[in-house]
């Protein structure tokens, strides 16, 4: 016979030998079900996804029927599959050597296995290797009985195609995704009718966030991040003088128009080789790099509705975000070792600004993961502050005499160094039950003014631990209990100043309790209602407790 025949004859043949393969592994009814009498519509997006998931698990070629080892001599099918794999070699096992013949049968398994058949079939023809007669007869019978159900494969095989070329030619981007959060949000501050003898404000307050993010990947490896947000959610300490009180996603913004849209992350993160990883961007901070250990209450969206413990202000809120570069190295599959350079005015081109004469951050931080329930990191910090910018306590605390210094500068508006270490972590300790904390301490100096030459410097410490219910009434819900005490200066500087004896009078302690429950509606929508007190606001026990009630409901999508 001419070479053209065994072509052809080898194609159909290698359709019919992998369709009785396919019966032989499953059942009559699993067949019908793949082939022939399949659902017409059945939905062609969960298809693509179910076979992405099949993907997640590749199949290796096997040579002996023998090591599969779910296939047994007893089995109804064992003579087919022996003369399969041993006589053509086009039958595949899971990677723990299973077969899983009696599993219903997906169209794309059948594709995927009618092309490893066809390439073995089509190198037999073309190395001229002899074929049983008897073979071939009885794959000229099964050409003809399978005949409706390869023809009905392939015209569904073909209208996937189309599908999914359609899909390619109208999705957003071959290369990125858009991820979007929106938060409406009621709030109500109460209690406290005064703070450092300021009246407070007492309304209930109805704002929103939106946040998009585009990710772009290149390499499948890599992220190329851009945030916008927007936002009019107030801070709270423009109406009752404390930042103590802000809640954890406010937003800061034109005051005529706070619902202005800006860029808050832009960064591109890469690897380089198995274990290191690399970021550099113009809009980026600490915890964009560091693991802040707090898995349920981290997130401004879904996280602590307070801003204090969401994570250390110490040393994650050391400044605002800005341009740097940070690494990630994986020491083991347990440990990895993290840095990062980041100046907030870098793009400031005046005098002592600059991405290395203006406000910088620059820290290292290790992370040990001993077992899948527990993690801990230590964090170091060193964060320079030029005159007028210093934030010792991130936001989150006024520290001193308003009327000398500038909230968190305990040294006025002076040049600030700050040496800071905290530690973080968080651990599992059942299915239902999560605790996380953070401790750190702060050693701050002045480099310029009247305190330049203070013989003390002031030390400064700051934690918060929180418990985690988990699936509390609902699968996804969780109910969380958070304490905590605000940045607290320990010591004083031994300063002969009369102007200033009262600007480290710092002997009362600032706290903060917060109780949350995050309901999920479904997968998109979580609805946080919670309440938080300062008590002692601004380290002034004279002051009055200051509560906050909060519903936050965020949409995902």
């Amino acid at each position: 016979m001419s070479n053209s025949f065994w072509q052809q004859l080898g194609l159909k043949a290698t359709s019919a030998l992998l369709g009785t393969a396919f019966l032989a592994a499953s059942s009559p009814m699993a067949m019908a079900q793949s082939v022939g009498g399949a659902n017409p519509t059945d939905d062609v997006l969960q298809q693509i996804s179910d076979y992405n998931e099949a993907g997640e698990q590749p199949l290796d070629q096997v040579t002996s029927v023998f090591q599969l080892r779910d296939v047994s001599p007893r089995d109804w099918a064992y003579e087919a599959l022996r003369s399969l794999v041993e006589r053509y070699g086009c039958i595949e096992g899971y990677p723990n050597r299973t077969f899983r013949g009696n599993r219903a049968l997906s169209r794309f398994e059948f594709a995927a296995g009618l092309n490893a058949c066809m390439q073995q079939i089509e190198r037999l023809i073309a190395s001229t290797t002899s074929i049983l007669r008897e073979d071939i007869t009885r794959l000229q019978r099964l050409v003809r009985e399978f005949e409706a159900e390869l023809a009905a494969l392939g015209a569904r095989v073909d209208n996937l195609e189309g599908r999914v070329a359609f899909l390619e030619d109208h999705q957003f981007s071959t290369t990125t995704k858009l991820r979007g959060e929106v938060i409406f949000a009621t709030i109500t501050p109460f209690g406290a009718d005064e703070i450092d003898g300021e009246d407070t404000e007492e309304e209930t307050t109805f704002s929103n966030r939106v946040r998009l993010n585009f990710d772009t990947s290149f390499t499948g490896k890599d992220r190329l991040r851009v945030r916008l947000q927007s936002g009019n959610v107030p801070d709270l300490s423009d109406f009752n003088g404390s930042d103590s009180t802000r809640v954890g996603f406010d937003t800061t913004g034109d005051d005529d128009d706070p619902n202005d849209v800006a860029t808050e992350d832009l960064y591109y993160r890469f690897p380089v080789g198995d274990r290191l990883r690399v970021w550099v961007g113009t809009e980026f901070d600490p915890n964009d790099v560091f693991d802040v250990h707090n898995p349920f209450l981290a997130s401004s969206g879904s996280g602590a509705l307070s801003r204090f413990p969401r994570r250390d202000p110490l040393v994650f809120r050391g400044q605002d975000s800005g341009a740097g570069l940070a690494f990630k190295y994986d020491i083991t599959d347990k440990i990895d070792a993290r840095a990062i350079y980041v100046a907030p005015d870098a793009a400031d081109p005046t005098a002592e600004n600059g991405l290395f004469n203006g406000n910088f951050s620059t820290g290292a931080q290790v992370n040990f993961e001993p077992t899948d329930r527990f993690s801990f990191g230590v964090t170091f910090l060193h964060v320079f502050e030029t005159a007028g910018d210093a934030n010792i306590s991130g936001s989150t605390l006024q520290v001193g005499n308003p009327e000398i210094t500038d909230a968190d500068a305990p040294f006025g508006d002076v040049p600030t160094r700050s040496e800071r270490i905290g530690v973080a972590g968080s651990w599992r300790a059942s299915d239902l039950l999560n605790f996380s904390f953070f401790a750190s301490y702060a050693n701050i100096n002045a480099t310029d003014g009247p305190f330049d030459d203070a013989e003390e410097s002031i030390d400064a410490i700051n934690w918060s631990i929180n418990v985690s219910f988990i699936d509390i009434l609902k699968e996804g819900a969780v109910f969380s209990v958070i304490g905590g005490q605000f940045l607290n200066l320990v010591n004083d500087a031994e300063i002969d100043d009369p102007n200033v004896d009262s600007l480290f009078d710092n002997d009362d302690e600032s706290y903060l309790i917060e109780a949350q429950y995050k309901f999920p509606i479904n997968d998109n929508i979580l609805i946080t209602p919670g309440v938080y007190v300062i008590i002692n606001p601004n380290n002034d026990e004279s002051n009055d407790s200051a509560w906050v009630a909060v519903v936050r409901t965020t949409f995902k999508f």
